[in-house]
């Protein structure tokens, strides 16, 4: 899990990498090795990290529900 893509865009993942991201402004790459992103922000569909997403067939969801979840047991 990580606070914002923004933090993590440059870095490169060697195995295939679902990222939890708390945060998404829509600015961001998609960093290399990552297959999904999860997040309960909402960036535009046609924002740079959504077509960047959709173009590298990386998986994509906002689902808050979830992340907070996910947040909370992390988090414990």
């Amino acid at each position: 899990m990580v606070d914002e893509l923004l933090a993590v865009q440059n870095k490169s993942y060697d195995k295939p990498t679902i990222l939890v991201a708390k945060s998404v402004k829509g600015e961001e790459e998609i960093p290399d090795g990552v297959v999904g992103v999860i997040t309960p922000d909402m960036p535009d569909v046609l924002s740079h990290v959504s077509v960047r997403a959709r173009n590298s067939k990386v998986f994509s969801p906002q689902l808050y529900c979830i992340i907070s979840r996910i947040a909370s047991l992390v988090l414990m």
